[in-house]
């Protein structure tokens, strides 16, 4: 090389050259490159180089005599340390090509081994190769390495075929780790797939299972959500499962008493319109039950009667034969019809968490989905303000994107929490956020001690990923509440 060549050439040099002394197949001469390039570092840098001759990685043990045809084979143990060794040898600003390049040679040179596959997937998706990576989790779990068709629902549950989640039920998954993906893609705007979900976990669960289902509340909330997405007929199912399920466990005053019975009793006449009711209707019925925001539904209604009279007298006539509840939602003058429940279902989840009512309410994964429609309800009360802050709104985004990165134990209670800190700056309670936000920091710090430091390439990812999402999480925390 010249004798002062840039940071980049220096870079290229060495990642050529890794091409033709990979640690697999030629120790020596790798342990030559990588002293070399650090020597070179050392020199442009302006600091003491590699005293030593760097050593080459150690031979494999001979598993015997060496056969006459040819060299004696590597055990697996040590190609997938020497893959281990290029991996950590790669240059921290590498093109994002080359670790992709390196875990491929791996999957190829060890088919049964779990780490390899590991390794490519997150270079796939650290380089936003994302059908790629999708390609690879299919080849994984339809090799044998069934743990990869579960990561694949967790992270892509949008791509979900309906194949795989026939696979997920006869793999043994439980019934809420189907409802978890239920709620995981009515966030996402997917409510057919997640309808799918919510029925399958129906077959998994059976009567009296050990674990209960999501509380009555959850429930009223997917089917609302459900219409929401215009699917009412998957809303409708998931409705008279439900409802089986409570009857063939004697329930039924968990539906039929107090707030519950009057937001059943609305939702089963949003059941009952026609699947051919103006989907722009309908969805904002529902997001009204949800939030008790009406304008939605009367600016879609207001639409219907400027573009086609005839199509909203008919929507008139049918809410007034179907859902004489709801027919206030369309015509009134004021924001907030006398004969809503008061004030939304949200008052319900509210109140249900210390009720007999709110049976399996305590189980984190449904406190997240509390926190995100109180955020909606929030947001609509805003009228004379206008919209959420730019903070605030950042604040939720960076708080849902930590909450992806938290590991699975206690990961939605964790969840919820954080959503609850940005409502409560959004409010302008900042001492009350300041007070709980140390709690929440040494949860989050175990979280990152549990995966431990450098052990594994994956977990080391994972890991440097939780910590930056924290961090940014921190920060936008400090720009809701600077004080």
């Amino acid at each position: 090389m010249d004798a002062d060549p840039g940071d980049d050439t220096v870079r290229r040099a060495y990642l050529r050259r890794l091409k033709t002394r990979k640690p697999e197949t030629d120790p020596e001469g790798f342990a030559r490159l990588r002293q070399a390039y650090e020597t070179v570092l050392a020199a442009r840098e302006g600091r003491e180089g590699p005293r030593t001759q760097a050593e080459p990685l150690a031979p494999p043990p001979e598993a015997g005599p060496p056969d006459a045809a040819g060299p004696v084979s590597l055990l697996p143990q040590d190609v997938f340390d020497r893959f281990r060794a290029e991996f950590r040898a790669l240059p921290p600003d590498a093109p994002l090509e080359v670790p992709v390049e390196v875990a491929r040679r791996a999957v190829e040179a060890l088919p049964d081994r779990v780490e390899p596959r590991h390794w490519l997937v997150e270079a796939l998706l650290s380089a936003d190769r994302f059908p790629e990576a999708l390609v690879v989790y299919r080849d994984a779990y339809r090799q044998g390495f069934t743990g990869f068709l579960f990561e694949l629902a967790q992270r892509f549950p949008r791509e979900l075929e309906d194949a795989e989640l026939a696979l997920l039920a006869e793999s043994g998954a439980p019934h809420g780790f189907f409802w978890s993906l239920t709620e995981l893609l009515l966030q996402q705007g997917d409510g057919a797939r997640a309808a799918k979900c919510a029925l399958a976990a129906f077959e998994r669960m059976g009567a009296n299972p050990q674990e209960p289902p999501p509380p009555p509340d959850w429930f009223l909330q997917v089917q609302l959500l459900l219409h929401r997405q215009s699917q009412p007929g998957p809303a409708r199912e998931v409705g008279r499962r439900y409802g089986d399920w409570v009857r063939s466990e004697g329930l039924q005053d968990a539906i039929q008493s107090g707030d519950y019975a009057q937001f059943w009793s609305l939702l089963a006449q949003l059941h009952a319109l026609p699947d051919a009711f103006d989907p722009a209707l309908r969805s904002g019925m529902a997001q009204a039950l949800l939030n008790g925001e009406l304008a939605p539904t009367r600016e879609a209604f207001q639409a219907l009667q400027d573009r086609a009279p005839e199509e909203a007298a008919q929507a008139v006539r049918l809410v007034r034969a179907h859902a004489p509840g709801l027919k206030d939602f369309l015509v009134s003058p004021r924001m907030r019809t006398p004969g809503l429940p008061s004030p939304t279902v949200l008052t319900v989840l509210r109140n249900a968490a210390g009720s007999p009512q709110g049976r399996g309410v305590t189980s984190g994964m449904f406190i997240l989905l509390f926190f995100l429609l109180k955020s909606l309800f929030l947001q609509s009360g805003r009228e004379s303000s206008g919209t959420e802050r730019p903070v605030v709104v950042e604040a939720r985004r960076l708080a849902t994107r930590l909450c992806s990165h938290l590991g699975p134990q206690d990961k939605h209670q964790l969840c919820g929490t954080l959503q609850q800190l940005v409502v409560w700056g959004a409010e302008g309670r900042c001492s009350k956020v300041l007070g709980e936000q140390v709690a929440v920091e040494r949860q989050l710090e175990a979280q990152v001690a549990a995966l431990g430091a450098g052990a594994d390439l994956v977990q080391e990812a994972q890991r440097q990923r939780l910590k930056s999402a924290r961090e940014e999480f921190r920060r936008a925390l400090l720009n809701v509440c600077p004080e």
